[in-house]
């Protein structure tokens, strides 16, 4: 999808037009395939990333820095003392979103979403 390729990843428009994309996927059905193959790919991208996630402990200096895309959650672990959850929440809710349109496209385009089954496995 061209235009994606020039937003930064965690830019909202990019999640705005990957969904966005079932609205028109349900109103022009069998004729929205052309669009399919780009929309795809990209889906599929994110839906295969890998999430960062890191149980560190507390006083590590190697801990990732919580930012903009990364949050952190300390909290006490019995026998292990207090420990550092660490997510990188962008790649996580950019995977969770391209899960939901593919399933969302699955049921608006139905026999039309055929060829891409086999992809989504």
């Amino acid at each position: 999808m061209g235009m994606l390729e020039t937003l930064p990843f965690d830019d909202p428009s990019v999640l705005a037009i990957k969904e966005t994309s079932v609205n028109f996927a349900a109103g022009m059905k069998e004729v929205f395939a052309p669009y399919m193959q780009p929309l795809m790919a990209e889906l599929l991208k994110d839906a295969s990333n890998n999430v960062d996630i890191y149980l560190t402990d507390t006083e590590s200096p190697n801990n990732p820095v919580p930012s903009k895309n990364i949050e952190a959650v300390r909290c006490d672990l019995p026998g292990l003392g207090t420990k550092q959850i660490t997510i990188n929440t962008t790649v996580m809710e950019a995977k969770i979103k391209a899960v939901k349109i593919l399933y969302d496209l699955v049921g608006t385009l139905e026999k039309s979403f055929a060829p891409y089954v086999e992809a989504t496995m």
